[in-house]
């Protein structure tokens, strides 16, 4: 797993720790399988029970403009998420 520290910039809304975790996790996922986790890895992966669990922090993840859905509904990561991912990359 690829170590990441969150890159803050003033004004912007941040993730929580979690959100933070979980964004991670999909890039991760993304970079050794070319598409992002389905909601069963993302909950076996944090040992959630519920898949609810892991739609309400994506869901939350949208809202703060990290990820978004393609025009055949797939999430996809946004700009942001990148420049989020390089930016941490780049202080790692």
């Amino acid at each position: 797993m690829t170590a990441y520290v969150s890159a803050y910039r003033p004004g912007e809304v941040r993730l929580t720790v979690r959100q933070l975790q979980v964004l991670r996790f999909m890039h991760d996922f993304f970079l050794q399988n070319q598409q992002l986790p389905p909601m069963d890895r993302i909950c076996a992966h944090f040992d959630w029970a519920s898949p609810n669990n892991a739609q309400e922090h994506i869901n939350r993840i949208v809202v703060k403009g990290y990820l978004t859905k393609n025009v055949v509904g797939k999430y996809m990561f946004t700009a942001r998420a990148l420049d989020e991912f390089n930016a941490t990359q780049a202080t790692a």
